[in-house]
């Protein structure tokens, strides 16, 4: 209860699916030296697609396996999650959104399609349904965040991408996030023409 624990301040959590396209495209303007193909296809997709209603709560806004830690031995124990610098009272729906948008559920590419082994991990569908039982949040609109994820994942990549290209930085991962990019942008653009979400 992010009321209780006196964050009212922290964040806006009125209007904040109003905000989000126009926010990140005007993050977008300020670096974008290339066209990116889908990321126009999934912002308009992602202003008319917008959840009817939604739940404030405490949201990290980078939730994802380099930020939480875990305790040695099995079975697998959350000890930490850190990185909050992108946290705010919002949707945490954004949050699953992010997680699952990447996930590996094919068995071959799971113990080498990602920086992660996902041997032993719950599929997508486990995950998501996990989480609408644990959280009592309804995840049918699980595309919306997933499209809105991508979107915004796709725009701060190219914020350190551009920096490498324009010479302001030289570091080769970042150097890395060019194809990058362009694949979660158009990831994005392909789930928002193939989603049944109405």
């Amino acid at each position: 209860d992010w009321r209780a624990r006196g964050l009212e301040g922290f964040g806006r959590p009125d209007g904040f699916h109003e905000r989000q396209v126009d926010r990140w495209m005007a993050h977008l303007a300020a670096v974008q030296f290339r066209p990116i193909p889908g990321l126009d296809v999934a912002a308009q997709w992602l202003r008319t697609h917008r959840p009817r209603r939604y739940e404030p709560g405490i949201m990290h806004g980078d939730y994802q396996f380099a930020n939480v830690m875990f305790r040695h031995g099995a079975p697998a124990r959350l000890a930490a999650i850190v990185d909050w610098e992108m946290a705010t009272v919002g949707d945490p729906l954004l949050d699953l959104g992010w997680v699952v948008q990447g996930w590996v559920d094919d068995e071959a590419e799971r113990a080498t399609g990602s920086y992660v082994d996902y041997t032993g991990m719950p599929t997508r569908d486990e995950i998501l349904e996990y989480y609408a039982r644990e959280s009592g949040r309804d995840v049918s609109d699980i595309d919306y965040y997933v499209v809105l994820a991508r979107f915004k994942l796709a725009v701060v990549l190219e914020g350190g991408y551009a920096r490498v290209v324009q010479g302001k930085a030289d570091n080769p991962k970042m150097e890395a996030f060019g194809p990058i990019v362009v694949d979660l942008a158009q990831k994005a653009a392909d789930l928002a023409q193939a989603s049944t979400l109405r």
